[in-house]
């Protein structure tokens, strides 16, 4: 089995374990280092294992490292630095062609605490890699997109999980395996369990609030759009004036719970005075908050509980637009043959054809 892993061919000149590490290190020709990480894998990867069809390997502990960016992304090719390991903890496994691999860490109330690999079929035999930042999920996060993005421009991390015992879990076809792996907390990071503990919690809630504040936004967004639909067809029914005092009802409410979540900004985001809006304040209150290296601050904590109760009082109105006044609304449009718009349900007549002689 051909294990190059990106190296290239050169001649080899010097070769050692790490005895710390478990590190492959080679030394080439022309004065270049080439590292393979933990090589637990040649050690465990036996003919059995290859006949069985599937094998995770021992996971090395997790050492959890806050990165901060310090501006020095910009600097073109003045500092060259070869990259390092990726951060957190590298997950191996061996898997066969095509068949279907989960792979999850779970924490000790065997509670799935992240997803690594969702479902996919092994594109080829053989041995893979990939890595465990010691993260939950990100808050937002698109369809399919498994991984962080890296980068300035790249969304929100998930938050760290506590330090502690975890395991992973591969499953493979009707085969399952695990692993434990030990997570340890930045050591720079000099806090107290409680102090920990509190900017944990208080990072998740964030997260999910944030969750809720794009979905919300998302809402108003689709349920303005139907509702100007609505209000073209009811333009040209005749005797639509009930109708159209309806949805200039609904229209303002929604309207007042975009307010509530984006403000109304005359001159941009940045220039509008005041405190932010409902769902810029969570999305800043959850990036500092996760960014930070302290538990949260009085303030930190004082806005988010307001927040909290504000988001709580846009949800009540979403639902009840979604659940209540919507669905009666879209009733009175098909008992009065309005044409079809999105939201409303879908309607098919009997069939009726005439018989055949």
């Amino acid at each position: 089995m051909e294990l190059k892993n990106n190296l290239p061919t050169v001649a080899v000149h010097d070769i050692v374990v790490h005895p710390r590490e478990n590190d492959l290190v080679l030394g080439t020709h022309g004065r270049g280092f080439y590292i393979l990480d933990d090589i637990g894998v040649l050690e465990g990867l036996t003919p059995e294992v290859v006949a069985a069809g599937s094998q995770l390997f021992p996971v090395r502990r997790g050492l959890q490292f806050h990165r901060f960016n310090r501006g020095r992304g910009a600097m073109g090719q003045q500092r060259f630095i070869a990259p390092n390991p990726p951060d957190g903890s590298i997950v191996t496994y061996f898997a066969t062609k095509g068949a279907r691999v989960e792979l999850d860490v779970l924490d000790g109330a065997g509670t799935v605490v992240r997803r690594l690999v969702a479902g996919t079929p092994a594109p080829r035999t053989g041995v893979f890699r990939t890595s465990w930042d010691l993260r939950y999920a990100p808050p937002l996060q698109e369809p399919g997109r498994i991984g962080d993005d890296e980068g300035f421009f790249a969304g929100p991390r998930g938050a760290f999980v506590l330090p502690g015992k975890y395991q992973v879990r591969l499953r493979v076809g009707d085969q399952e395996h695990r692993q434990p792996v030990a997570v340890v907390g930045d050591p720079l990071i000099q806090i107290t369990d409680a102090e920990r503990k509190l900017w944990h919690d208080t990072v998740l809630t964030l997260g999910g609030m944030h969750r809720t504040a794009r979905a919300a936004l998302a809402t108003v967004e689709r349920v303005t759009t139907d509702l100007r639909t609505i209000r073209d067809h009811l333009a040209a029914q005749p005797g639509a004036e009930p109708l159209l005092a309806q949805h200039q009802t609904i229209a303002s409410e929604v309207t007042a719970i975009g307010r509530l979540l984006r403000g109304t900004p005359a001159r941009g985001v940045a220039l509008t005075p005041g405190p932010p809006a409902l769902a810029q304040r969570v999305q800043q209150l959850y990036t500092t908050t996760e960014a930070s290296t302290a538990p949260p601050t009085a303030d930190q904590t004082h806005w988010t509980r307001r927040s909290h109760e504000q988001l709580a009082e846009v949800v009540t109105r979403v639902n009840r637009l979604l659940g209540e006044t919507l669905p009666a609304f879209h009733r009175q449009l098909d008992q009065q043959g309005v044409t079809w718009t999105a939201g409303r349900p879908l309607a098919l007549a009997p069939l009726s054809l005439p018989q055949l002689p």
